[in-house]
């Protein structure tokens, strides 16, 4: 038999031993940090008469002593919705500080229905625990529509957090008005949409407060939902202002649409009026030559109406070799895993006389050397695309081929697309979106041909015709020398480089295309190897740009997890 001391120092020691258990387990989970955790949060929530929450949490975040960690973020709803209708949450920050009091570096964002506080410096990394003490008051949050009762529908801990809370603890302060005995307690716990219980305590610490507790290790998205209904006429509503009204009454009616339809249609009338180019009435006729001595880089952006052309680049390099400003080598490969490749030569020219897109290109190409590979031309991405383009844009509306005052209008539709957009998404999300179609109709309007411009876009036009059909007109092809690669260039530019050579064979014969020297490659190179070249070369301006771009009511049950007002979420940076 063991005696009642016996018995009793057996109790103390197990229980001293599960709980020795208990925490060392809680602290080996702890051992290696391998992101950012919640070590402690915890929020005081003081409900006010005026339908407001004064909201305070103090948040211990762990990083541990891994690199590259700066602070953490803090996203806050600004609106929520539920069957009765969407409620907005005008929200006002208090103050971001440390345990200390010591104010933090912090940047905000808004982004539709939230606010994100990203804490922290980008320039200062972090290690081990920090406390951040975020205070803010919420107003509308008390929800009074009913006629039955009011309530406290909040999510005291959102179910957007990105890091795990080891502890939460949440103290609900209500005003003296309203006691214990008046208040009808509920909860949801979870992840979103959840209506368990586990994991969370709570307990009335007196007449008015109430405190609520975890019990586990809370996992990312997992959230508390409080729902606490108690009579009516204590807590006054929310008083809406004039442009809240205003938000609120356009949700609730078909006012939203006919908004977002008048800006599509005031957009649309402005494209209508400035954004079109004008109409050339005219047969559309054979030319014989580039029109205006236009080069291939100028007719593709014309064509394009100001905007690059991916043919562009390729068809400008073989149109500086044509002029004799380089010479193209082919590099025949070596290994059997090895690819053809092309060198290209400066043959040292004065370039005073080429276009000024040409030129720019040309001083890209060779900006270190006077000669360069084409594989290597590739990887080291010299050519500034962005300035040769808009040089030729900005040429184009000098010489009034495209429309200066189309261009203003449609800059400024843009920055008002984007104002609208950022004003408007508080009313409506259809309305918000809407405002786009003045960002889209003004960037159909940036680039309007001038009558000028449209009469050339169509002797253009023309050219390209002459050239796909040159076999009608063989008389001009035995009048004119070279013109075989005097327009090569231009074929490459239009995208019909093997219709052209077609039609060169079918004038001239085949015999005279195979045997053909072409002028501006080095070395003893015949037509029937440039569609290597060109197959090659063609390549250069994808991958140019492509380095570039890369360069309910929660009452009586009917809730759940995340169902409420508030709560939001955060993370690590």
């Amino acid at each position: 038999m063991f005696s009642l001391k016996k018995i009793r120092f057996l109790e103390v020691f197990l229980i001293f031993i599960f709980s020795f258990l208990l925490f060392a387990n809680q602290s080996s989970a702890r051992d290696y940090v391998y992101d950012w955790y919640v070590k402690d949060f915890s929020t005081e929530i003081k409900v006010n008469l005026d339908s407001s929450l004064d909201i305070t949490e103090i948040i211990i975040a762990d990083c541990g002593d891994l690199e590259n960690k700066h602070g953490i973020f803090r996203t806050l709803p600004t609106k929520y919705k539920t069957e009765e209708g969407e409620y907005i949450l005008p929200t006002t920050l208090k103050s971001i500080t440390d345990e200390n009091n010591k104010a933090y570096e912090y940047s905000k964002e808004r982004d539709l229905d939230t606010i994100t506080y990203k804490i922290g410096d980008e320039d200062v990394e972090v290690k081990g625990e920090n406390t951040y003490v975020i205070k803010y008051k919420v107003e509308n949050a008390v929800r009074t529509e009913r006629n039955s009762f009011d309530e406290l529908y909040w999510n005291i801990l959102g179910n957007f957090w990105n890091m795990e809370i080891d502890n939460f603890r949440a103290k609900i302060i209500f005003p003296q008005e309203i006691k214990k005995e008046d208040i009808d307690i509920d909860y949801y716990a979870g992840m979103l949409g959840s209506k368990s219980k586990d994991g969370f305590d709570y307990i009335w610490l007196n007449d008015n407060e109430l405190e609520f507790r975890s019990n586990n290790v809370i996992r990312m998205r997992a959230g508390l939902t409080l729902s606490a209904t108690f009579p009516k006429d204590i807590v006054s509503p929310y008083q809406y202002n004039l442009w809240q009204k205003f938000i609120i009454a356009i949700d609730k009616t078909m006012l939203k649409y006919i908004i977002a339809l008048i800006i599509l249609i005031l957009a649309f009338s402005v494209w209508f009026k400035f954004g079109r180019d004008p109409r050339i009435n005219k047969p559309l006729i054979a030319e014989y030559e580039p029109p205006e001595g236009l080069s291939p880089i100028e007719i593709g952006s014309l064509l394009n109406r100001g905007r690059r052309s991916k043919n562009s680049i390729p068809a400008t390099i073989i149109n500086l070799a044509v002029k004799g400003y380089l010479k193209i080598e082919k590099i025949e490969k070596e290994g059997i895993f090895s690819k053809t490749d092309y060198k290209f030569i400066n043959a040292n020219k004065e370039t005073q006389d080429l276009y000024k897109a040409e030129e720019k290109l040309f001083e890209n190409i060779f900006s270190y050397d006077d000669e360069i590979k084409l594989s290597k031309l590739k990887k080291e991405s010299r050519i500034e695309l962005d300035e040769i383009f808009y040089s030729v844009s900005e040429d184009l509306r000098a010489r009034k081929i495209i429309n200066k005052k189309s261009f203003f209008i449609g800059m400024a539709m843009g920055i008002i697309g984007i104002v609208l957009f950022f004003v408007l998404m508080d009313i409506s999300i259809i309305v918000g979106l809407s405002s786009f179609s003045f960002f889209i109709f003004g960037a159909l309007t940036l680039h309007t041909l001038t009558l000028k411009g449209a009469e050339l876009r169509h002797k253009i036009e023309g050219f390209k015709l002459y050239m796909t059909t040159a076999e009608k007109y063989r008389s001009r092809f035995y009048e004119k020398e070279g013109i075989m690669e005097k327009y090569l260039p231009y074929a490459i530019q239009f995208g019909i480089t093997k219709e052209w050579l077609n039609n060169i064979k079918n004038i001239y014969g085949e015999d005279y295309l195979n045997n053909h020297h072409l002028s501006f490659m080095a070395g003893a190179i015949m037509i029937s190897d440039f569609n290597a070249l060109n197959s090659v070369i063609g390549g250069l301006s994808s991958d140019i740009s492509s380095h570039i771009s890369s360069t309910s009511s929660g009452a009586g049950g009917f809730g759940s997890s995340g169902g409420g007002g508030g709560g939001g979420g955060g993370g690590g940076w």
